[in-house]
């Protein structure tokens, strides 16, 4: 043992402490043991490379030996020598790759081509290390890609052998879950509307854009916790939480069914007293109205929702965009429900918005969407073509260097057009139902409505779709743009058909008692407020007779 001037104790052979001896005897520094040392590790490098240069099929192992003997030449400020070393391993590496021996996504390759370009920056030969350094990053993007690609080839392995050995009914299960999904989702949405919306009709506009709020935060939190529960405990863990959650509101459920039923006792005799009207009578009974507000929102779903299945894939191979980023892109749409619904329902309901000023908004909160998506299909690249991934395949074999990264911000921006457009025309859907809907079929006006809205992204994709996402965009851009025109005409027919009841509805309003406000804006809202009133009351009486 030899023990230093630091208190280090340190363990010796009698070959070292030898060599040890002779170097004080020789009054040999440190840096001279140090060189030694290099020298010593450099020519046992250069005979390694020797040596297997003159045995075949060792091509592998001379390639790193040269490559070793460019670190050292680096470690030792011979940039000159490192770049001969290096030059000479990546030559044997792309031989072997050319030969099918070594994969063109070995990390190998993109070692030597990153040492190339550090030894270049150093000579400060600055084009030729920003070349190499490019290659390098095609070659990992490579790999990268090609591991993907083998995790998910095991993937389709397995459940190829689980349908073999007669998995399929795990298949079959998971269609009936997405089916009873599909019936819990539109109870949700729709049910409600026929006996909250009586209860509560002066806030119902506010209440609907705090419960859409409520909703698509939701949707979001779970877009968001999916992937970590997914990588945390798998698919069990996945699909247990959310389930556990959905649960959870058959609690809530019985509790509103008790206290709808303790409030609607008073009722019960006026409703059974009530006649029922055939389903054929009442569609007929229904204004052309309604009939352009269900084409305009069955246009709204229609031009967003498909935009959610094929929009990652397209922003990734149009723009270049990571996948990541694409998917986190397209939670804007429901993030932005989350943050619009709840203040500009308390707007509608503050200024007591009438049915056309909400159908003109509709059409006026769609028109962007188009717009949206024609910008996502044609803009960037010409063609569609990949901003990155063509080029991965010719960068690793060393032919061309890869484009400049793409501008994300015109994607970006046009999504989140997209998506704050959806979140007004969306909740000015829900919002208006109770308005152009009659009061008696209010019921069956939401059933239609659940059912219109998800008609067309169910049969677009199937229908239309093709290969080309930028063409299906455009197909998109059409059906918003035939939902703007529908609502157009909506906001037309219902000023027309409201403009006739306005002098008796002003009579009603004139002979309320009403004290005017000092700077007279609460008498004006007031007076609007009563007018609205009587419209409201007389169109079931109007329907009933005829018109």
């Amino acid at each position: 043992r030899v023990l230093h001037d630091d208190g280090d104790c340190e363990e010796l052979d009698k070959a070292e402490l030898d060599e040890a001896l002779e170097a004080a005897r020789e009054g040999r520094t440190l840096a001279q043991e140090a060189e030694l040392v290099i020298e010593a590790a450099w020519e046992a490098l250069e005979m390694s490379a020797a040596l297997h240069a003159r045995q075949e099929g060792n091509e592998l192992q001379c390639a790193e030996a040269h490559e070793r003997l460019g670190d050292a030449s680096l470690q030792n400020e011979q940039p000159e020598r490192a770049l001969q070393e290096y030059c000479q391993a990546r030559d044997l590496l792309c031989t072997l790759r050319e030969g099918g021996t070594l994969p063109p996504h070995d990390r190998r390759l993109a070692d030597v081509e990153f040492y190339l370009g550090v030894t270049n920056l150093q000579l400060g030969a600055l084009d030729e290390a920003k070349a190499h350094y490019r290659q390098a990053a095609a070659t990992l993007r490579l790999r990268r890609a090609t591991l993907l690609r083998a995790s998910l080839d095991e993937q389709i392995a397995g459940l190829e052998q689980a349908v073999a050995a007669g998995g399929g009914g795990a298949f079959g299960l998971l269609l009936v879950g997405r089916a009873l999904m599909g019936i819990a989702y539109e109870a949700v949405d729709v049910l409600p509307i026929g006996f909250v919306s009586p209860r509560f009709r002066d806030t119902w506009t506010a209440l609907v854009g705090l419960l859409n709020g409520v909703n698509r935060l939701g949707s979001v939190t779970n877009f968001l916790l999916e992937p970590l529960l997914y990588r945390a405990g798998g698919l069990p863990l996945a699909l247990s939480v959310p389930s556990a959650v959905g649960a959870s509101g058959l609690l809530t459920a019985l509790l509103a069914w008790r206290v709808d039923a303790s409030l609607s006792r008073a009722d019960e005799a006026a409703a059974q007293r009530a006649e029922e009207e055939p389903l054929r009578t009442s569609l007929r009974s229904l204004p052309r109205v309604f009939f352009l507000f269900l084409l305009g929102g069955a246009c709204v779903y229609g031009a967003v929702v498909p935009f959610w299945f094929i929009g990652a894939k397209h922003l990734q191979s149009r723009f270049g965009m990571p996948l990541a980023t694409a998917d986190a892109l397209l939670l804007l749409p429901e993030g932005m429900i989350a943050l619009v619904a709840p203040p500009f329902g308390l707007l509608m309901d503050r200024r007591r918005w009438s049915l056309t000023k909400r159908l003109y908004w509709s059409a006026a909160s769609l028109a962007p969407i188009p717009v949206a998506l024609l910008l996502l299909a044609w803009l960037g690249p010409a063609g569609g073509a990949p901003a990155l991934a063509p080029n991965v395949t010719t960068l690793a074999a060393g032919n061309s260097p890869p484009p400049a990264a793409p501008n994300l911000l015109a994607p970006a921006l046009a999504t989140l057009v997209l998506g704050t457009g959806y979140a007004f025309a969306q909740n000015l859907i829900w919002a208006s139902l109770t308005l152009v809907a009659p009061p008696k079929l209010l019921n069956l006006c939401s059933g239609l409505t659940g059912s219109s809205l998800n008609l067309l992204p169910s049969a677009l994709p199937l229908l239309f779709f093709g290969a080309n996402s930028s063409t299906n965009l455009t197909t998109l851009a059409a059906v918003g743009a035939v939902g703007v025109a529908a609502y157009s005409w909506a906001a037309v027919e219902s000023t027309a058909r409201d403009r006739p009841l306005l002098p008796a509805a002003a009579t009603v309003a004139a002979a309320a008692p009403l004290t005017a406000a000092p700077d007279g804006d609460d008498f004006e809202e007031r007076l609007d407020a009563l007018v609205e009133e009587a419209v409201q009351g007389e169109r079931p009486r109007r329907t009933a007779g005829g018109g």
